[in-house]
């Protein structure tokens, strides 16, 4: 999930490239629906569409001045128009998850869809204000969100969770000012982004300016690791953080590792796009070319957020191999981690060796993962995940049919992260790795 908030100063300027820009920019992070929606003459306009940006039709001649947008993994139809209440009727976009949702749906009915945007949409209208009825929802909501809300008196209201799960940028340029789920998209529409939204920040826009609120109280922050692992673009920045820095540094430490256990290779390639800054900064460290052997087929989107059958089609129909760059050579193989081990299952590997390599040493970016989150949806239990499966890296080896396979460890991942930053450990959540503790939920 990604969203998008533009609020120009200008009352006969046009948002809308922008905002359209805006959620191209972040399409990565969803990618089955998105649209936007903005306040006009008294009404909203809304466009959606299930699928990519590219695939949004806005009519010629829309205009506005401010709105929101959004890019999902579910048909959520977001935005949604929310009205039927004391507050003036808005237009609200939600990245989150809320863990408690059937509980709190059983004290309303009439829910039009079961995903998450409808309920938060009817939560915050409960409340004597917008900003009382963000403060509404993270009082009840077990979860995590960044939400957006353009409303028809013309004011915006952008939220991060006091958990600040989720990551959310603010920026600005000479027309207006912008809260975006990715520092990458920033650049795309002529501004620059100024900082990341704290955790439990609500803040108000309109045409003359930003307007601070006060906080949401929480317990401290509980970052995603795993957005410098995969989730995030290769080009943005979360809480002052390269994304590439950290995946460089995971790649070095991984090489200096295989360097002290006396692996020879020859080449260094990735499963791309997301396993390739490892696999440069392993080819770096370790003083080996780098080849693109494993190739993604641009024309195909991620596969990590589809379910497990789908995604096994998809990762196996996106990529392919150089086979004269791979016959005859010592392979190190880098990618971003080992989830749901679609990435083995007749594709890449089995390219690779089809193709004659030598040896094949695969290398994941993140460390072993041995729970799914608790904050996303789940399509299988625990133990299904290959890491519970196969106890031992040489397991893993044999399954995959390749020489070797390595993780960083868990202190290796949060030091490539951390260090250098002003995160501390507590403020980012690695549950998923080896805790399973998800106890800052209760």
């Amino acid at each position: 999930m990604g969203i998008a908030v533009i609020h120009y100063f200008d009352k006969t300027d046009n948002c809308i490239p922008d905002l359209y820009g805006a959620i191209f920019n972040i399409n990565h992070t969803g990618q089955e629906h998105c649209g936007v929606a903005l306040p006009v003459d008294g009404d909203f306009s809304r466009f959606t569409n299930n699928g990519l940006v590219r695939g949004l039709k806005i009519p010629r001649g829309t205009k506005g001045y401010f709105g929101v947008g959004s890019v999902g993994n579910h048909p959520d139809h977001q935005p949604l128009i929310v009205g039927a209440s004391k507050l003036p009727r808005y237009a609200i976009v939600f990245d989150g998850f809320i863990v408690n949702r059937d509980k709190l749906k059983k004290d309303m009915d009439g829910f039009l869809s079961p995903y998450d945007t409808e309920l938060a949409g009817r939560i915050i209208s409960q409340g004597d204000s917008i900003e009382d009825g963000i403060r509404m929802l993270a009082e009840k909501a077990k979860g995590c969100f960044c939400l957006g809300i353009a409303t028809e008196e013309g004011e915006s209201y952008v939220a991060r969770c006091p958990l600040a799960t989720k990551p959310l940028m603010l920026g600005s340029g000479k027309r207006g000012h912008a809260a975006i789920t990715e520092s990458r998209a920033f650049r795309k529409i002529g501004m620059k982004p100024t900082r990341d939204f704290g955790a439990g920040e609500i803040i108000k826009m309109d045409e003359n300016g930003i307007y601070p609120l006060d906080p949401i109280e929480g317990n401290g922050s509980k970052i995603c690791s795993f957005l410098w692992g995969y989730s995030s673009w290769l080009d943005s920045i979360i809480e002052g953080i390269p994304v590439n820095v950290v995946r460089e540094k995971v790649g070095a430490i991984l090489a200096e590792r295989d360097k002290k256990n006396g692996l020879v290779a020859d080449r260094v390639t990735a499963i791309e796009d997301s396993g390739k800054a490892y696999g440069e900064g392993y080819a770096f460290h370790a003083k080996l070319p780098y080849f693109s052997i494993a190739i993604k087929y641009p024309y195909f989107v991620r596969s990590y957020t589809k379910s497990r059958d789908e995604r096994k089609v998809e990762a196996k129909s996106k990529c392919s191999t150089v086979d004269n760059r791979a016959e005859g050579f010592v392979l190190v193989v880098c990618d971003d981690s080992l989830r749901r081990g679609t990435v083995t299952e007749g594709g890449p590997l089995d390219y690779l060796r089809e193709a004659g390599a030598k040896e094949i040493h695969v290398r994941f970016g993140t460390p072993r993962n041995h729970y799914y989150c608790r904050l996303d949806y789940m399509d299988a239990r625990d133990d299904t995940l290959p890491a519970n499966r196969f106890k031992t890296d040489d397991e893993l080896a044999e399954e995959f049919g390749v020489d070797s396979v390595a993780f960083p460890t868990e202190d290796e991942y949060k030091q490539a992260l951390l260090k250098g930053s002003s995160l501390k450990g507590d403020d980012v959540c690695w549950s998923c790795y080896s805790s399973g503790d998800f106890g800052f939920l209760e």
